[in-house]
């Protein structure tokens, strides 16, 4: 797998993002896929399928800001390599901090960046956090959604195909699935999951 990558279209983003495209680049390639220094040709057409090919993706918000945690790092973990994650301090709060690379946790992006080489070179450390849960353990509210979601799906297909087929109902599930959706793709992101992927 190739080492590290990112997918920025922004130029207007926060200095700590730039600093890090710089660092990593001191160390290995580093490949930009959106509109940012892109060095692949042109901007990639599927974000997702370009970084499943890195060991690392950057996923720096363009602020940080409490509470503020955008889709950046759950492409990241969906990739299925290690998100170096910089942005809402309290993110830690939602996903488990043994799962990616936080730099909120660091005093500079120089040590960062030294973690970085650790994990690339350590064939072990770095198995141990890609295969980490994604998840805080905090996130009962996320089972309950799942439970709740599993438990309406079972209600629907117990009452038969002329309910499933009924327009009303029709539409009814669908107005609840596209408030579970979200929630549904995040849980089947897979095994690194909240250990429930079986």
């Amino acid at each position: 797998r190739k080492f590290c990558c990112y997918v920025i279209s922004n130029t207007l983003g926060a200095s700590q993002r730039n600093e890090m495209i710089n660092l990593l680049a001191s160390y290995k390639k580093i490949d930009s896929g959106g509109k940012l220094n892109n060095n692949v040709g042109g901007p990639v057409k599927d974000k997702l399928k370009f970084i499943s090919d890195y060991k690392f993706s950057m996923c720096f918000e363009n602020s940080s800001s409490v509470g503020y945690t955008a889709e950046k790092i759950v492409e990241g973990f969906a990739g299925g390599g290690i998100p170096i994650y910089w942005g809402n301090p309290n993110v830690t709060k939602e996903f488990n901090p043994d799962a990616f690379i936080n730099c909120n946790d660091f005093d500079n992006l120089s040590q960062v960046l030294d973690y970085i080489k650790y994990l690339d070179t350590d064939d072990v450390a770095y198995a141990r956090m890609v295969h980490a849960p994604i998840f805080a353990e905090c996130q009962d509210d996320f089972c309950k959604i799942q439970y709740r979601l599993e438990e309406y799906l079972i209600h629907i297909l117990d009452k038969g195909t002329k309910r499933i087929n009924d327009i009303y109902i029709g539409r009814k599930y669908m107005c609840r699935m596209k408030f579970f959706a979200p929630w549904f793709d995040l849980y089947r992101i897979g095994e690194r999951s909240i250990g429930y992927a079986e």
